[in-house]
């Protein structure tokens, strides 16, 4: 029964947090064991774009200019019949003998030397790092009293140069039984997080996306070898320096603290009767300083120097109090009911700061205090609280016929008095089928079989704390106006900075949900199965609203209703031989759902919500029969290979010329529109025709896999113990965005090994009908969100691979040792995908699902450890 979600529904609001009902393993026996784990090794990418060299970029450039019938002419490569590679990128296009380099100097008449080879920029920025973690556990006590502590610490250098994770945490809890009546405890778990370096992850800001947007002709430094070179050389797009941005990032430091715990006392009434009442408390701080250090080789350069900084602090309570009631009747009826009630409160608080101008980039020196100019300071504070009733009662019958029902009351104050609770009820029921007579020819062969069946409720009130109030800020930019018509001075206002709704209500999930359970052959085999349904109504989400509505954030509203369907399958067997010297199992999980939205807006049922947008462009989007979220866009039915298959298929956006030619996407014609379109030029619509347009964009992807599967294998002999494991995702796919960086030339950035050799036009195609891209022209029509950038993202990987050795008791007991393992361990070894980005596996969810960014690849980690028991 446990097997089934919403049998601990009655939990579910506090055990995200992992401590409240978090059970550290406790001893039983009067004894004391202490273990101990070391284990260290190095970290590492695996993968990188495939991108130009100098050579090959100058290559591309000419053959756009080809393409779209321009004479070559560039600020480095000149205006002849093929590229020339200068010695110089700043002065532009300069060669040997054309410089003086002695009138170098920093910043402002900096010189820049070509790198005619090319600056790989991935081996710039990537690094072998150096992981280190230790662990040590102590676990003891008697038969009134248990107690037991960890501690642990890692030490990790990223993948990406300059960057730093450390993390120190530690756990305890003990527990003592003073008399027949009274128990009390406490658990309590410490973590603090210290890193350094820029970290952000599926952006187009980071290290990572940088890399591939930085042209391979920029050096890594100028002349002076000191002092980065970067796009300020003239016609060198506008990407930063992937190594310049992870180095001057390189004290940016967030420390993050979280204390954790509880206590609780638990009193025997009577017989079978127990009260218990626990007390828990979550505090939380976060520091962050982050240095803004000039970048002047940059084509979009800041030239000033800063600070800012911020510190936020969350401190959340928990108060539950319950009743337990157990009792046996007749040796065959068993029977629990427990009621109880919880409240909890957290309130947050934030500062920040930043200031601007120092006279010296020395950290020690960058002090809020130090800072000259642009002194501005800001702050908020938030809170929210929750209160529940609940009640649960669970009746088994022989051992053979299980039933449990549920119900909770939650009230939030994130919405309005008057939608403030909602009650959600739950009910299971379990029958063992093996234990009944009917079933006694089995037991030679069948251990178990159980059937599930269950039928549950859950809420979500995550809308933010104040939904239901319309709220107005103050700003010095947008919310300040001279009254008095000074020109020196401006009188503070307020704008409006949020909407509110008072009519949002909870979000409900339904789920249905069957399962079966069957061990078999000596419990050797086992499998489980679990088909469910959730569906949820009242869906909260923020939907945009007219930006003639104005500035204000849109509030959460109840959308419509999605379902979720799906089914999880378990099934492992272990087994061994040789006398038990040799052991082995295997556990394969399956599961699968299928998430549609089933209704929105009762006004407008066809209504279409825009998702997730990059650079103007939507990408995924939602609606009526749709998933949650989908990708949109045009299909891609091929390359236009000639004028006349241009001129035959209708303009783009009722303009003729520019998107009807050869070389250029065609775009499937969904919907038949039509319009007037001015065919001859001169300004006026005069023929009616028909269009691709907005309305020719539909459904063409979807970021949900089909099928997502792990597999655990382990294989022992003697004391040696060999422990694979696989994970795979098939049917998802991946808008890569980074393509449109990379294949099209957005903002003049670097380029794909495919955009010169496999796009429309190449020289080196044999035939343009074979090529993969469109013609190489730089212009957005082309970057339209399409099938073209779809990918299919399915992938296996070898997430774990482990060899280990234990030593024989024999020679441990010798030196008063109860444990010593070595043993080696590769991470994600080798992952097998035909998706052309970093990494398959993206952080990416919401609206936002399966857009791929600028992800940093998942790293190799090479460890060695030893695990020692005393």
């Amino acid at each position: 029964m446990e097997r089934c979600f919403f049998c601990c529904y009655l939990w579910y609001k506090r055990c995200k947090w992992g401590n409240y009902y978090y059970h550290q393993k406790r001893s039983c026996k009067p004894t004391t064991r202490i273990n101990v784990s070391v284990k260290t090794g190095v970290v590492n990418a695996t993968n990188k774009y495939d991108m130009l060299n100098t050579t090959e970029y100058a290559d591309a450039l000419w053959m756009s200019f080809a393409n779209k019938g321009d004479d070559p002419i560039h600020a480095q490569y000149g205006s002849g019949s093929s590229p020339v590679i200068p010695d110089y990128i700043l002065p532009n296009g300069a060669m040997n003998g054309e410089v003086d380099e002695s009138t170098y100097g920093f910043p402002d008449n900096v010189i820049f030397k070509a790198n005619k080879q090319g600056t790989d920029w991935y081996d710039e920025i990537y690094q072998t790092g150096i992981v280190q973690e230790y662990d040590l556990s102590v676990v003891g006590g008697g038969n009134n009293s248990t107690y037991a502590f960890s501690a642990n610490y890692l030490d990790e250098e990223g993948l990406v140069k300059y960057t730093n994770f450390k993390r120190y945490t530690m756990r305890m809890n003990s527990d003592a039984k003073f008399n027949d009546w009274l128990k009390v405890g406490e658990s309590l778990q410490v973590a603090y997080i210290d890193e350094y370096g820029r970290f952000t992850d599926n952006a187009e800001d980071s290290p990572i996306s940088h890399a591939y947007r930085a042209q391979p002709i920029i050096p890594v430094y100028d002349i002076s070898g000191v002092n980065f070179a970067g796009s300020k050389a003239p016609e060198m797009g506008n990407a930063e320096n992937p190594l310049a941005i992870a180095y001057r990032s390189r004290n940016n430091n967030g420390k993050w603290m979280r204390i954790l715990g509880n206590a609780f006392a638990e009193v025997t009434l009577a017989e079978g009767l127990t009260a218990k009442t626990l007390f828990g408390a979550n505090w939380g701080q976060w520091n962050y300083k982050g240095y803004i250090i000039p970048n002047y080789e940059h084509s979009e350069p800041n030239k000033i120097n800063g600070v800012d900084a911020n510190s936020n602090y969350e401190l959340q309570w928990n108060w539950s109090n319950t009743l337990n009631y157990s009792k046996t009747f007749a040796d065959v009826h068993r029977i629990n009911v427990l009621l109880g009630t919880e409240a909890v409160e957290s309130k947050w608080q934030s500062l920040n700061a930043s200031r601007r101008v120092y006279f010296s980039e020395d950290p020690n020196y960058m002090q809020l205090d130090s800072g000259e100019s642009n002194k501005e300071n800001s702050g908020n504070a938030e809170e929210w609280s929750l209160f529940s009733v609940f009640g649960r009662i669970n009746y088994d019958f022989m051992g053979k016929y299980y039933l449990e029902g549920t119900v909770r009351r939650d009230g939030s104050s994130r919405f309005s008095p008057d939608n403030r609770y909602a009650t959600f009820p739950a009910v299971s029921a379990a029958w063992a089928v093996s234990e009944e007579s009917f079933m006694q020819n089995t037991s030679s062969w069948l251990d178990l079989l159980k059937l599930r069946l269950g039928w549950g409720q859950s809420g979500n009130d995550r809308i933010g704390n104040y939904n239901y109030f319309s709220t107005y800020s103050t700003d010095p930019y947008r919310a300040s106006y001279d009254i008095n018509g000074t020109n020196t001075s401006a009188a503070s206002g307020f704008k409006p900075a949020t909407l509110g709704s008072e009519e949002v209500v909870w979000e409900a999930t339904t789920t249905y949900n069957f399962g079966l359970d069957a061990n078999m052959l000596d419990n050797h085999l086992a499998f489980s199965l679990d088909l469910w349904q959730r569906d949820t109504k009242d869906m909260l989400f923020r939907e945009p609203i007219p930006h003639v509505m104005g500035i204000a954030t849109a509030p959460f509203v109840n959308v419509g209703e999605m379902r979720n369907r799906g089914f999880d399958f378990e099934v492992g067997y272990n087994n061994a031989s040789a006398d038990g010297k040799l052991t082995y199992s295997a556990n394969l999980t399956l599961s699968h759902y299928k998430n549609e939205i089933t209704k929105l807006s009762e006004k407008n049922p066809d209504q279409i919500i825009d998702g997730t947008d990059e650079r103007q462009k939507v990408y995924t989007r939602f609606a009526v029969g749709s998933e949650f979220p989908a990708f949109y866009g045009y299909v891609v039915e091929g390359i236009f290979q000639n004028q006349t298959e241009a001129d035959g298929h209708p303009p783009y956006a009722g303009t003729i010329g520019g998107y009807n030619q050869p070389g250029h996407f065609k775009y499937q014609n969904v919907d038949n529109t039509t319009m007037m379109v001015d065919t001859d030029g001169d300004g006026e619509a005069d023929t009616e025709m028909q269009v691709i347009d907005d309305k020719d964009r539909t459904w063409i992807g979807s970021p949900h896999p089909d099928l997502t599967a792990g597999l655990n294998l382990n294989l022992g002999y003697s004391n040696f113990d060999l422990n694979m494991f696989f994970y795979g995702s098939f049917g998802n796919e991946m808008i890569n965005y980074v393509r449109r960086w990379i294949d099209y030339g957005q903002f003049n950035g670097g380029l794909s090994e495919d955009a010169l050799y496999d796009s429309w036009g190449s020289p080196y195609l044999d035939n343009n009908a074979d090529a993969s891209l469109p013609m190489l022209d730089f212009e957005p029509i082309s970057q339209e969100p399409s099938t073209a950038f779809v990918e299919d993202a399915s992938y296996l990987r070898l997430k774990s691979l482990r060899l280990g050795y234990t030593f024989p008791k024999s020679t441990l007991d010798r030196v008063g040792i109860q444990k010593l393992r070595i043993y080696a361990q590769v991470s994600n070894v080798f992952t097998i995908t035909g998706y052309s980005g970093l990494d398959p596996e993206v952080n990416a969810s919401g609206t936002a699902m399966g857009l791929d960014r600028g992800a940093w690849p998942t790293p190799r980690q090479i460890m060695f450890g030893v695990n020692l028991g005393l």
